[in-house]
């Protein structure tokens, strides 16, 4: 590959070192699946880019944005995560184009389509097209709710078993 002058801008220059949207992640994720209350979402986890590929899939990205350039460059990333190209050997999807693009140009192309998808999800929940999911329940909230419906039905709700406590053993010997 040809080396850029210094007043030459690289071609991925224009999208400067943009840096994904944690929140917007987070709330677009939530427009289509539950996830953990503590989820700090982060884009090198398989996950997370499972969900990404699901949602491209569900909003049509691609139909949209296939024009821009370096496009191709996303997909390709994003589509390893789909269903279909899961099962095809990774050498054959590999991430990097033909030309091979720096690991630096590869992260700021896919943040740049990453809060483009995210954003616009985040626009249509304002408008609302899309509501949030519940978080996933904790063990404390599953329990509460059992009580409850055992309290509805006349039932007395189960105790949680408790570990016996070993100091007391160890204090005897």
């Amino acid at each position: 590959m040809k080396r850029a002058k210094k007043d030459e801008p690289t071609p991925v220059a224009r999208y400067k070192q943009e840096k994904i949207n944690r929140e917007n992640l987070c709330t677009a994720i939530r427009c289509f699946f539950e996830i953990d209350r503590k989820a700090k979402p982060q884009t090198n986890n398989i996950i997370v880019c499972l969900y990404l590929a699901m949602i491209y899939e569900k909003v049509n990205f691609a139909d949209r944005y296939y024009q821009k350039p370096y496009f191709a460059v996303f997909s390709q990333w994003i589509n390893q995560y789909s269903s279909a190209g899961m099962w095809i050997n990774r050498e054959l999807t590999g991430t990097h184009p033909p030309e091979t693009l720096p690991a630096w140009q590869m992260r700021t192309i896919k943040a740049h389509f990453i809060n483009l998808l995210t954003g616009e999800i985040c626009a249509d929940l304002e408008a609302g097209l899309y509501t949030l999911q519940a978080f996933i329940p904790t063990q404390a909230e599953k329990r509460k709710k059992q009580a409850e419906m055992c309290k509805e039905y006349g039932i007395t709700p189960p105790k949680r078993k408790r570990k016996k406590n070993n100091r007391a053993n160890i204090e005897r010997i």
